[in-house]
């Protein structure tokens, strides 16, 4: 899903490195089953539910490109303007 593309840009980090790829898809695509992330805090709790909201396994709850779009253009707006500039 797009959410374990935005954690793999965030922690820079392979998700279920201990699985082999086999695995992940029988763990996921057959047992349905909900594979755990590491959720660090210090990013923004906007960021992390949308993630869990693209993880869902019912796919009428996840949110299409579009509605991503918007999120992250809100949150982008809140970081910046909660980021001092330092001269």
């Amino acid at each position: 899903s797009f959410g374990v593309c935005i954690w793999e840009m965030i922690y820079r980090k392979r998700p279920f490195h201990d699985l082999e790829p086999l695995q992940i898809l029988y763990k996921v695509g057959i047992k349905r089953e909900t594979l755990e992330f590491e959720i660090d805090k210090q990013f923004p709790i906007e960021l992390n539910q949308l993630m869990l909201k693209c993880w869902t396994h019912d796919e009428e709850e996840r949110p299409d490109f579009y509605q991503i779009k918007q999120e992250l253009k809100l949150l982008e707006k809140k970081i910046l303007k909660n980021f001092k500039f330092r001269v």
